[in-house]
């Protein structure tokens, strides 16, 4: 599943609609494998393959969430290579054969054509047929769907709604960012252009237990784990939040949607 049907499950690195190989890379990726340990007297170095596909996979295999695709990175040559091995073997194999394929004529009578042709020629023609379809399909979903179904996981929203910020930033005290889609104050940081310099000296920050630093504060932007709408002081402050996420009676200013429709990300006032 992982390799040629559905992906990584994390659609930060596949699409969902088909594997981390193409489906029909399938008989020459196990082909290549097959060849390699067969004619492995024909070269010394064959185990090196093998053994930098094992390198590469066992820590990944200690990690959480595998099999993950980005963790195993570093074996991504293997699986070409051994896949173009297969191929390649695969060609001599079909060229050595110099077979014909025939058809009968099962209708006496009637106008019926013979066609013959090698089998070198032919097997070849048709597994670059295939390729073309897997690659176009590939191509549809990407360009065409996995924008729409997968800009959530891309935190969309963040640009919309730092550049809705941006232009009325100086009514507020205060700008309390929500954290539910990941750490946005990079996105602050980056679309807003800020210095290094000016945040280095506003920042506030704190470290979490597994060593990552969680920044709290950076001028006026506020990035809480949680709301806390009782320390408002008489301070303007616009809250951006989850859409879900909205309390009752909140003054709802500007929405803001994913690519798909939904609802991502509120602007709003107490």
């Amino acid at each position: 599943s992982f390799l040629f049907i559905k992906g990584d499950g994390n659609p930060k690195f596949s699409i969902r609609d088909v594997g981390q190989m193409y489906i029909w890379d399938i008989v020459f990726f196990t082909g290549g494998i097959f060849f390699l340990i067969r004619k492995r007297q024909a070269s010394a170095q064959w185990w090196i393959i093998p053994l930098w596909l094992l390198i590469g996979i066992i820590p990944a295999a200690t990690a959480r969430e595998t099999p993950h695709a980005l963790r195993i990175e570093t074996t991504l040559p293997t699986f070409q290579i051994l896949t173009a091995y297969g191929f390649v073997a695969f060609l001599d194999w079909a060229k050595a054969q110099n077979l014909k394929l025939k058809t009968y004529n099962l209708f006496p009578g009637r106008v019926c054509y013979i066609v013959t042709a090698k089998l070198s020629i032919l097997l070849p023609f048709i597994f670059y047929v295939l390729l073309f379809g897997n690659f176009t399909y590939f191509a549809h979903s990407y360009f065409v769907h996995y924008s729409r179904e997968f800009s959530g996981e891309w935190q969309y929203g963040y640009k919309e709604s730092i550049n809705y910020v941006k232009s009325v930033e100086n009514k507020y005290d205060y700008i309390q960012i929500s954290t539910v889609l990941g750490r946005p104050y990079i996105y602050y940081l980056f679309y807003n252009k800020t210095s290094p310099d000016y945040f280095r000296k506003t920042t506030v920050t704190k470290r979490d237990i597994f060593g990552f630093v969680d920044v709290l504060v950076y001028g006026k932007y506020l990035f809480p784990q949680d709301f806390n709408y009782q320390t408002n002081n008489n301070k303007k402050i616009l809250y951006i939040n989850s859409s879900n996420s909205v309390p009752g009676g909140a003054k709802v200013i500007k929405r803001f949607f994913l690519l798909n429709g939904k609802e991502v990300l509120v602007a709003y006032t107490i």
